[in-house]
Order: C-alpha cells, then structure tokens, then sequence
C-alpha cells in the first residue's frame, strides 16, 4: 500500500503521466509557425518578445519531459515489493497470470485482482476486447472524416466577400500562392496522417487473426510505435485555423472565421488517438507465442 506521506506524490505522478500522453506543445509550436508564415502573404509579421519567449518556453518544456521518467520516480518513492507467487524463468508472465502496469512499471498478479497494488492503476487485460474497441473508434472515425473534407475548414471574409475552402482547397491554394512548405505540411498532417492512421489500425486490427502468417512480425510493432506517435500531429491544421481566426479580424477588410469541418476534424484526430490507445499490441506478440507453443507441440 502506498505510504500516507505520499499518497499525494502518487496523484501527482498520476496527473503528469495524463497530461504527457495529451501534451501537444510541440504540434502547437509547429501550427503557430506555419501560421506566422501564412500571415506574411496578407500583412507585415514583426517577431516581438512574447514570441520569442515562447518558443524558448517550448524547446525547455519538451527537453524537460524527455528527460524525466516516471517510473525512476515511482521506483524511488515506492520501491516495488516481491510477489507473493515466484516468478518462473523461462514462462512467459501472461501464462503464469502476471502483468506490468502501464503507469508504474510494477508487477501485478491478476490473479489477485487488475489493480496495481503499487499506485492503483487499472491493468487493462490483453483479450480482444481492445481490438473491438479499436475498431468501434475507427469506425467512427471514418464516418467523421467524411463530413470533415466535404464541409468548409476555414472560412475567409474579404471585403464583405465571404470565401469558403475546405482542407484540400485549402492545399491547392497555398500551393498556387507559393507556399510550398506550409501546403506540404498542411497536407501531410490533415490528409496523409489521418489516412494512414485509420489504414494501419485497421491493418494491425486485421493481422490478428492472420498474425501465425505474418513473414516481418517485428514491423507489425514499429508501425504500431509509428502510429501511436504521429497521432497528435494532425492537429497542427486545427491550431492553424485557431490562431488564424484569433488573429485576423482587419474590420471590414478581411476576416477569418471557423468552418463546421473544424469541429469535425478535431474529433477524427481525438477519435484516432483514442483508437490507437485501445489497441494493445501485446495481443499479437501473445497471440504469436500461443501459435508457436501450438506448432511444437505438435
């Protein structure tokens, strides 16, 4: 049990490893450049010193969060206790009915019971409810996304002339304009990411059952890692339109206003990312074992 002089620790490290997983300073910082660099095709940018103070914030808030590790934190306020079972060598901890904690690093025996007795987190157990999960996202997603290209993204009010452009509109005319760099990012994190996300979870979803036939079993967890990654980064789009309508409100010369597709885009990405959470890939590498202990048995 956790000690009582640390019980408040606990909920700290609880809360940081929320906000790490949810953290997007870094997507922020991109959406806030490609949004300076769209801005010097309508008016005159100068960089003062809140600008520069905040991408130094940033770069210091990401280099701090690399650098520290919760489960080193976690070993020196609760150092971990042994289990009442032995662990067997050779067996894997799924077989003998022990589990890590995703928060802690700790061991638990779910024989006992799927709370950590270390900080209390839940374990999530590896059965194919996550993959049912995952898919239930991913549809979801899908049907989102739909509306999301079809709808406005961003709408522009010109001299009274309201101008509606959706994401790939949106594309084309940073591409005609000579924006080369902003239409390539823009174009990777609201088409390409989104796209290979839901192509790849579904993949992954798929090799389930076919996974005893899969020739490159270790791609099948760099692309997991992949996904798992990018996932945050098309957001960048939906940061972009924020900052653009917070900015541009020239009076009656220009205006930028949100379009229904923001809404709707910023619920694929969330949709994506949760999907991308209930998916655990040990089900495969699990799943592997069970297939090759099958094989020599037979």
């Amino acid at each position: 049990m956790l000690k009582k002089r640390y019980l408040f620790i606990s909920r700290l490290l609880r809360i940081f490893q929320f906000c790490k997983q949810w953290s997007m300073v870094d997507v922020f910082v991109v959406g806030v450049l490609v949004s300076l660099i769209k801005l010097v095709n309508l008016v005159d940018v100068v960089y003062e010193f809140g600008f520069w103070s905040y991408i130094t914030f940033a770069l210091m808030f990401i280099l701090a969060m690399s650098r520290f590790h919760v489960q080193v934190m976690w070993e020196f306020f609760f150092p971990k206790t042994e289990t009442e079972r032995p662990i067997i060598s050779g067996i894997t901890a799924y077989k003998q009915d022990f589990a890590d904690c995703h928060l802690c690093g700790g061991i638990v025996d779910v024989r006992k019971g799927y709370n950590c007795p270390r900080c209390g987190a839940v374990v999530a157990s590896v059965n194919e409810n996550c993959i049912q999960k995952c898919l239930a996202f991913l549809i979801a997603a899908v049907a989102i996304y739909i509306p999301a290209n079809m709808y406005p993204m961003m709408i522009t009010v010109y001299m009274g002339n309201g101008e509606e452009s959706t994401i790939l509109e949106g594309v084309v005319v940073l591409w005609e304009m000579g924006s080369y760099f902003v239409s390539a990012v823009i174009f990777l994190a609201s088409v390409c990411i989104p796209i290979l996300k839901i192509i790849v979870l579904f993949y992954l979803c798929c090799m389930y059952k076919t996974f005893k036939r899969a020739k490159k079993k270790k791609m099948l967890g760099i692309l997991y890692r992949t996904v798992e990654y990018i996932g945050k980064w098309s957001m960048v789009d939906v940061f972009v339109v924020a900052i653009m309508v917070s900015i541009v409100r020239m009076g009656n010369i220009m205006i930028i206003d949100p379009g229904s597709a923001l809404v709707s885009f910023g619920a694929v990405v969330i949709l994506t990312i949760l999907a991308a959470k209930q998916f655990n890939p040990k089900i495969l590498w699990l799943n592997s074992v069970d297939n090759n202990d099958g094989e020599q048995n037979e």
